[in-house]
């Protein structure tokens, strides 16, 4: 068992000439330094941070028993949703994963979305997950299974922030009946200004549209240390406690 798979080239941006000759001049320079690319927004939907935090948060409902399938709302071409499946196979390879996306959007990398997740699954020989096609309008909420362990909720599309809050509130508001005690929840692009971190605030609307439907449930989300990007989480009451 291990979780070496957060390295794994598929979510890295290629170093270039000029990062391999600044990187060459530092040590000529006797500088004591990594140089590390940013990552490709285009192509890069995960940090390595991010994949970290991934890692625990799904490792730890399945060491602790939580009952469930994994969910994974905007899954786009699956390379974040192989990471995750990952750790599924290394821990309970039976549990359900299903994945839905639109696939509607390929920002211009690919000719089929939905054939380039199924490649990221089966070069890693990693089980076939359920994938649920169509905008979550329509797949949300009669496609969801009625126990979820596990959920990441990832809908930046470059919407108006209007009609990307409601379908975040959407996705929270079908999600959450179905979360098991215990069971957690991943929001991708939860920026906390307050926490000081340096990591991009994408969505500023978004912090106030997940506090908004979790407040009267008396739950709060926690922002996560994630690079240069940002995520955060909620755990639903309930279940064991370390």
């Amino acid at each position: 068992m291990h979780n070496f798979q957060i390295c794994d080239p598929v979510f890295e941006r290629p170093v270039g000439r000029k990062h391999r000759a600044l990187a060459g001049l530092a040590r000529l320079l006797g500088v004591q330094a990594e140089l590390v690319p940013l990552p490709d927004q285009t192509t890069q939907m995960c940090t390595a941070e991010q994949r970290i935090n991934l890692w625990h948060l799904a490792e730890q409902v399945l060491a602790y028993g939580v009952p469930g399938d994994f969910v994974d709302l905007g899954c786009f071409d699956g390379r974040t949703s192989a990471f995750i499946a990952s750790i599924l196979a290394g821990h309970d390879p039976a549990r359900a994963f299903h994945l839905y996306d639109s696939f509607e959007h390929n920002l211009g990398l690919f000719t089929n979305t939905r054939e380039a997740l199924l490649a990221h699954f089966q070069t890693r020989q990693l089980p076939v997950p359920v994938i649920h096609a169509g905008r979550f309008e329509t797949t949300l909420p009669a496609e969801l299974p009625p126990a979820i362990a596990f959920a990441q909720i990832d809908c930046g599309i470059g919407a108006p922030p209007e009609f990307h809050a409601a379908l975040i509130t959407r996705c929270l508001g079908h999600v959450w009946p179905r979360l098991s005690p215990g069971a957690v929840c991943v929001v991708q692009d939860y920026h906390d200004p307050a926490s000081g971190s340096a990591s991009e605030n994408f969505y500023p609307f978004l912090k106030a549209t997940v506090d908004a439907f979790l407040a009267p449930h008396g739950v709060g989300a926690v922002a996560l240390y994630s690079g240069k990007y940002s995520h955060g989480f909620f755990r639903k009451p309930g279940g064991r406690v370390a």
